[in-house]
């Protein structure tokens, strides 16, 4: 089984992989821990010390996501020692991204997190995961966030 793990520096991604490391996979799973990163938009500023800054910044950008990516890769091959585990970290909207990946790689699944960050996030998922649902080439799994239920507090109280 090959499953792409997509996540980014996000709390959602903490959930994606306490769900990865927490579950018994077969010995023959290969993972992909994918990381993507989006352009910075300061393309428009065509001076020159913008563009020194923009290469200081993604340089710093992709150092992180590696960064990033091997410390899932190390967490994965704690939890599931037989696995190979590989890491990317690619350029560009990560919903085109995570899909792509999915089909070069020929993975049977994707797991990524869900942003809902609509009106009403617990019903809601993010952009991103609705749309590598939508147009993955293989099973998509979303995790959600731990939502912690407030206590009702007008059912505890008294009525004067």
């Amino acid at each position: 089984m090959k499953v792409i793990i997509a996540i980014d520096d996000s709390p959602y991604s903490n959930e994606v992989m306490q769900k990865i490391s927490r579950r018994h996979w077969p010995r023959d799973t290969e993972f992909k821990v994918l990381t993507v990163l989006e352009p910075v938009p300061l393309e428009v500023l065509a001076k020159e010390r913008w563009n020194d800054l923009l290469a200081q910044v993604t340089s710093s950008r992709e150092d992180m996501a590696r960064h990033l990516c091997s410390q899932a890769r190390e967490k994965i091959i704690a939890h599931v020692p037989a696995a190979r585990v590989h890491y990317e970290v690619r350029a560009g909207k990560p919903r085109v991204e995570i899909v792509d990946a999915a089909s070069e790689w020929a993975a049977d699944k994707i797991v990524v997190g869900a942003h809902g960050k609509g009106v009403c996030p617990r019903f809601l998922l993010g952009s991103v995961s609705s749309a590598v649902a939508a147009h993955a080439p293989c099973s998509v799994e979303i995790v959600r966030a731990s939502i912690a239920h407030p206590k009702n507090e007008t059912a505890n109280s008294t009525v004067k």
